[in-house]
């Protein structure tokens, strides 16, 4: 079972099985948004979905925290750029389409 935890002291989530960190995601904290820098799921646990369910605990917790989201990291702006349940999360003038 792959477990999700959030980690605010760090600026992350970590993706979990058992002990092991097998992906994270990585964020600056802005005053009023959060920079996502990075996405990244170890090889053999690639195309499992764990990449999009560190997006989505982000995107939870920046409306938890009232913040909007940048995306610098190419998956994190593909993934709240295209899914409808994103929208209004993100800073500045990008749009979902």
């Amino acid at each position: 079972m792959i477990t999700i935890k959030f980690l605010p002291e760090s600026h992350e989530a970590l993706a979990y099985k058992g002990e092991e960190v097998i992906g994270e995601i990585n964020y600056i904290a802005q005053a009023d948004h959060w920079v996502i820098t990075h996405t990244g799921v170890r090889g053999d646990y690639r195309g499992q979905g764990i990449a999009a369910r560190l997006v989505e605990e982000i995107a939870n917790q920046a409306r938890l925290s009232n913040v909007t989201i940048d995306p610098a990291c190419w998956y994190a702006e593909l993934e709240l750029t295209r899914k409808p349940q994103y929208e209004g999360l993100l800073y500045n003038n990008k749009t979902n389409i």
